[in-house]
């Protein structure tokens, strides 16, 4: 019994393969396409990416429900099932390819991490450079801070530039 799961929890980990190096290189197109600035790419990859965290998600309920399964056939807690005990518990095949697809699964999930923290710096970069923009747009320069104004009064030419009052 304790096979089969084990079995299936490898099984699960190589779906969880397949999804991270699919979230893996859509986040790498992702960064080439913000630092060639193709907006419209970008929003298609994040469609992309929202699909590939959709099935990343299921894989993990999948692997959560299994993990419960063979915490009662072991009678430990889930919290106390790991690879090593898996892998002693379904025998030497078996735990060789679930010790085999956990170890491959972990560099994946650190370079997804790295390129997703770059991305993130990359995108609030790329926003500040707007707001910075924004802001020299629409500033007057010719006005002088006046004492006797309030700050509405001071930001109506501003807005009227933004179109943000009618």
């Amino acid at each position: 019994m304790i096979a089969q799961i084990v079995a299936s929890i490898t099984e699960n980990l190589n779906d969880l393969i397949r999804v991270h190096e699919r979230l893996l290189d859509l986040t790498q197109q992702q960064t080439r396409a913000l630092t060639e600035r193709q907006p419209q790419r970008v929003f298609e990859l994040l469609q992309e990416i929202e699909v590939a965290m959709i099935d990343r998600t299921k894989a993990e309920a999948r692997r959560s429900d299994l993990i419960n399964q063979a915490s009662q056939v072991a009678g430990v807690p889930a919290s106390d099932i790991s690879v090593p005990m898996l892998a002693q518990l379904g025998g030497i095949q078996a735990g060789s390819a679930l010790e085999q697809a956990a170890a491959k699964l972990k560099p994946i999930v650190a370079a997804l991490g790295d390129v997703v923290s770059r991305n993130r710096a990359t995108i609030e970069y790329e926003l500040g450079m707007l707001d910075h923009m924004v802001k020299g747009i629409t500033t007057r320069r010719d006005v002088r801070p006046a004492y006797s104004r309030t700050g509405a009064a001071v930001e109506v030419p501003r807005m009227k530039i933004l179109d943000a009052q009618v």
